[in-house]
């Protein structure tokens, strides 16, 4: 089952689950209805966020495409190391600070739907 799949099965159960107006007005019946449909939104609005989230990321996987930015082969790389450390940075320090701003980036996303 995908995730839509079940979403799809998660609104037709509440909606087989609903109450008639008799049963509504019932206080302890139309108060857990209430209750269960309150839960059933905040889990697909909660669905909804990490989705938007995934896209969010996903986006920033395919910020680089290699036919805009050409990859650099290995060869270039160990030269760009030898020119860099001759003016006294570290190529492994650049790719950690590269790769700390990417993942920072990712958390901010991820902490826009966790706690």
């Amino acid at each position: 089952m995908t995730p839509q799949e079940a979403m799809k099965l998660v609104l037709e159960l509440a909606e087989e689950n609903s109450l008639s107006d008799d049963e509504a007005n019932t206080p302890e019946l139309g108060a857990e209805a209430l209750r269960q449909t309150k839960a059933i939104e905040m889990v697909i609005e909660y669905t909804e966020d990490l989705e938007e989230v995934l896209r969010r990321i996903l986006a920033w996987c395919d910020a680089y495409p290699t036919s805009v930015f050409i990859p650099i082969s290995d060869e270039n790389m160990k030269l760009a190391d030898v020119v860099l450390a001759g003016a006294g940075i570290s190529m492994t320090g650049m790719h950690g600070q590269w790769g700390r701003h990417i993942l920072a980036g990712i958390r901010d996303m991820i902490k826009m739907v966790l706690p």
